[in-house]
């Protein structure tokens, strides 16, 4: 099965270096409420949550200042706004957050400047 490069919002920020991504499992939240005089526990359901989805990798650019752009062009998706997220097997995720962006220290490889990053997304909604 041929891979392809995970995009977010269209866009094509890990076409270099290596990258997984791993999708956690839907979630759903409940309520346990107790009541006076009552044995036992009313459980309540609020139903799904979304899911959590986790990927890290390296980033490359051929230099520190495009590595930097690349890591503030990835950082400006931190805005609260839900996207399209298709990771290397093709797997569409719609409704998409990026919570989380952690990016290690540029380290020179060669020709090329790298660092290791860690990406947390939340999947708003699960159909």
């Amino acid at each position: 099965m041929k891979r392809q490069t995970i995009t977010f919002n269209g866009q094509r920020f890990f076409e270099r270096g290596r990258h997984r991504m791993v999708a956690g499992s839907p979630e759903r939240r409940t309520m346990d409420q107790t009541a006076a005089g009552v044995d036992g526990v009313l459980g309540v359901d609020l139903g799904g949550c979304g899911r959590t989805l986790t990927q890290d990798g390296v980033l490359v650019a051929v230099d520190n200042e495009a590595l930097a752009d690349l890591v503030t062009r990835i950082e400006s998706y931190i805005d609260g706004l839900a996207y399209r997220l298709i990771d290397e097997r093709g797997v569409v995720y719609d409704n998409v957050r990026l919570v989380r962006f952690d990016a290690q220290p540029a380290v020179s490889s060669g020709r090329l400047v790298c660092c290791r990053y860690r990406i947390e997304y939340r999947q708003l909604s699960v159909e």
